[in-house]
């Protein structure tokens, strides 16, 4: 969901498909993708609603990685709604064997809920690590806000120029808009704001 919209669109309806033709219960990660679409979107009222399907003990006791994802997005949940300290004592309760690609969403809220609580060199420390990683473009944008929050301007233009100039198949359209509109707030601080319409 967060690169490919239409094709795990696709992907939802042939699981849903094969679980009724097999006569079987949805699985609980299928609960799931519905969840982070709804939460992608916007829609935090589909989150709760599809959060609460997959929060059946049993279900997220038996798979560590399902229930990492599902705190995950709860606090991605309370991070929109500016809940930023409820945010981060939920992700500190998530363990450290998780999959990395978890871990490094972890990190990443961790780091926005310290820039929200006004501590953004604590959130660009935290990402200091993935800057030259694999997943260096999942923690752009959170370094970006975190060089907005001191001013460095210049800083914050790197972090969203390398969103937009680097191919990553972790860039998806929502890290897109989210950097263009960083870079037009970036043009707005530094009073150009023709590029910032543009």
């Amino acid at each position: 969901y967060w690169v490919r919209m239409n094709r795990a669109q696709d992907a939802t309806q042939r699981a849903h498909a094969l679980r009724k033709q097999k006569g079987l219960p949805a699985p609980p990660v299928l609960d799931l993708a519905a969840a982070l679409r709804c939460l992608i979107a916007g829609d935090l009222g589909g989150w709760a609603r599809a959060g609460q399907r997959i929060l059946l003990p049993e279900a997220v006791g038996s798979d560590p990685g399902l229930a990492a994802a599902v705190v995950l997005g709860q606090a991605g949940v309370l991070l929109a709604r500016g809940q930023a300290d409820q945010a981060r004592t939920m992700l500190h309760e998530v363990g450290r064997t998780i999959p990395p690609t978890l871990a490094v969403q972890r990190d990443v809220m961790l780091a926005d809920t310290e820039t929200a609580r006004g501590r953004p060199q604590a959130a660009l420390r935290r990402l200091r690590g993935y800057e030259a990683s694999d997943f260096a473009t999942l923690a752009a944008m959170p370094r970006a806000r975190a060089h907005l929050a001191l001013k460095d301007l210049r800083s914050a233009q790197d972090c969203v120029r390398s969103v937009l100039a680097t191919p990553s198949p972790q860039t998806g359209r929502f890290t897109v808009v989210e950097a263009l509109l960083c870079g037009a707030r970036i043009a707005q601080l530094d009073e150009d704001p023709g590029r910032a319409l543009e």
